[in-house]
C-alpha cells in the first residue's frame, strides 16, 4: 500500500504502508506527512482543505479525532466517486510512468523505489491542473446526476 497527496502548491512524498491502511496507520500519515505538507505549502492547517473519499480509515472515529486535534479542515464528502477524486488521475499518471520503465520491479522494495523515482518528476503543472479541475468535475457530476463523467 502506498499513500500520496497532492495540492495546487505541491505534493507529499509517497509513504509506504505495510498491509492495509487502517485508522491507526492513517492517523500516523496525517500527523507525520499531511500536517508537514500543509504547513509547508499553506502555513497553517486551517489554510487548506483535506479531501478524502470516505475510505473506512478516513471515516473511522480515531482518524476523525486526530484530524480535529490537528486542526485539519476536511472537505465534506458524500461518496466514493473516482470522478471527484483527482488523486486517481495522479495514480494513473504514476502507473503510466512505471509501465514505461525498462525493468520491471520484482520485489516490494524495488517497486516502492521505482514509484518514488517516478512520482517526483510528475510535473507540478499536471498536479495543479488536477486540483484546479475540481469545480468543473463537480459541475459535470451534478449535470449527469451522479453518473460517470469523462474524469
Amino acid at each position: 500500500m502506498v499513500w500520496g497527496g497532492v495540492s495546487a502548491r505541491g505534493r507529499a512524498p509517497l509513504v509506504r504502508v505495510e498491509g492495509s491502511m487502517n485508522a491507526a496507520k492513517y492517523s500516523g500519515v496525517l500527523e507525520d506527512y499531511v500536517m508537514h505538507q500543509i504547513r509547508a505549502d499553506y502555513g497553517t492547517p486551517d489554510a487548506a482543505w483535506l479531501q478524502e473519499y470516505l475510505a473506512p480509515c478516513h471515516a473511522a472515529k480515531a482518524s476523525k479525532e486526530v484530524k480535529a486535534q490537528l486542526g485539519l479542515r476536511v472537505l465534506p464528502w458524500v461518496g466514493q466517486s473516482p470522478d471527484l477524486n483527482p488523486i486517481e488521475n495522479a495514480w494513473a499518471e504514476l502507473e503510466r510512468r512505471l509501465r514505461k520503465r525498462r525493468t520491471v520491479p520484482k520485489i516490494k522494495d524495488e517497486l516502492f523505489g521505482a514509484l518514488c523515482q517516478e512520482w517526483d518528476p510528475i510535473p507540478h503543472t499536471f498536479l495543479k491542473a488536477l486540483v484546479e479541475s475540481m469545480p468543473r468535475r463537480v459541475r459535470d457530476v451534478i449535470a449527469v446526476q451522479g453518473a460517470s463523467t469523462k474524469y
